[in-house]
């Protein structure tokens, strides 16, 4: 868990992200095909698969470890969560199939794309993808059972989580209603298809599909060397960018059967040769559950950041995302100096009424006293009659 716990922050942050990049520029009206929009579900599911594996990372932390609210309500979602992540984990590696196969026709076939698209293509291609990997690994929302065990005169929780399948009293746990063969050996059957179909034969078809679409370049690299002659420094463009297509396809395909294949085999391992019940599996298993989250991670560099096209729509996105925000604090800052000017203004303006108005004020008043002074004085002079 120390692995994992360190790990995931990084993974989480990066994946979160730079998918929500990739997401801004996929879904652009000019990127509109159908690996684009295939790359979109595959950022979609990688994100859906972090968020779900976020409560379990939580739990790795000694302020959630130590909570026991955290850890009964955990203890009652974390079986769903871990299904849910499961499944498009399945399904992001499905569509990374998809993704391989599109690009294999559209390099057999160069005219394929500029054939009319439309987006509902992709969506249905999603919506079989995500519905069958439903299917395969639906049996992860029951194929496990936690128990919640209230110690220390019930102020602490312990949580323990096992396979259905297990004898519960060898772990010191009350017994409860024993699964019946059938559902025992639907358990059994589903866990050894989810890592065949689910992983490993996707992980080879990919590996298979690459190979072939590297040779195809390879081809055309050749005849474009043979036509060097009449195409001049064209020809060499050409072969630079096949160079550069081969090393990406040869780095998608090892990081995927790297990052994926472990975990299918630790499956097939613990269903089929041991129960699994040692803590050096436990460690294995997080291991693998890294390397599949790393593999996740590195999706987005891989599918869309060795593209150059990518990269410029990508950075334009950016400086364009960055403009608007800096607009917006360049007005607010504006607007807040309007507010502070219109409020000094209207001081400075009720300061200088207010000085009028005193100033007027003592003038009439001396003027009002001057007035009685005249006239005080108009009384005391004396009037002479004539005769």
């Amino acid at each position: 868990m120390t692995i994992f716990g360190t790990a995931f922050p990084i993974q989480f942050a990066v994946t979160i992200i730079g998918n929500t990049l990739t997401l801004s520029v996929l879904l652009k009206q000019s990127m509109r095909n159908r690996a684009n929009h295939l790359l979109a579900a595959l950022a979609l599911a990688d994100i859906a698969v972090f968020l779900f594996m976020l409560p379990t990372s939580l739990s790795a932390s000694q302020r959630f470890y130590e909570s026991t609210t955290f850890r009964t309500i955990f203890a009652h979602i974390k079986t769903h969560f871990a299904a849910l992540a499961n499944w498009f984990s399945c399904a992001a590696i499905w569509i990374v199939l998809a993704v391989s196969a599109e690009r294999l026709l559209i390099i057999k076939f160069p005219f394929r794309s500029l054939k009319q698209y439309h987006a509902v293509e992709s969506f249905i291609i999603v919506i079989i993808v995500f519905a069958f990997t439903l299917i395969l690994t639906g049996y992860h929302h029951f194929s496990y059972r936690c128990a919640i065990l209230w110690v220390c005169n019930m102020t602490q929780v312990y949580v323990k989580c096992l396979p259905v399948t297990w004898n519960w009293t060898e772990f010191g746990l009350v017994p409860y209603y024993q699964p019946s063969n059938q559902f025992i050996f639907y358990i059994n059957i589903s866990v050894i298809a989810n890592a065949f179909i689910g992983v490993i034969i996707p992980v080879f078809i990919v590996a298979f599909l690459n190979v072939y679409l590297i040779r195809l370049l390879q081809i055309r690299t050749q005849k474009a060397k043979n036509e060097e002659a009449s195409l001049g420094p064209a020809s060499g463009n050409f072969c630079e960018q096949e160079r550069k297509m081969t090393i990406t396809i040869a780095a998608i395909v090892s990081c995927f059967t790297i990052t994926q294949l472990p975990s299918a085999i630790l499956f097939l391992y613990e269903k089929i040769i041991s129960d699994a019940k040692t803590e050096t599996f436990a460690k294995i298993s997080c291991i693998t559950n890294s390397l599949v989250l790393t593999g996740k991670m590195l999706n987005v560099v891989l599918f869309c950041l060795t593209s150059a096209t990518f990269r410029r729509k990508l950075f334009s996105t950016i400086r364009i995302w960055y403009r608007k925000c800096t607009c917006r604090q360049k007005k607010y800052l504006r607007h807040i100096n309007n507010l502070n000017r219109s409020a000094t203004q209207k001081s400075s303006l009720f300061s200088t009424i207010s000085f009028q108005n005193q100033k007027s004020h003592r003038y009439s008043s001396n003027r009002g006293w001057s007035l009685t002074k005249v006239n005080d004085k108009s009384e005391f002079i004396p009037v002479t009659n004539r005769r």
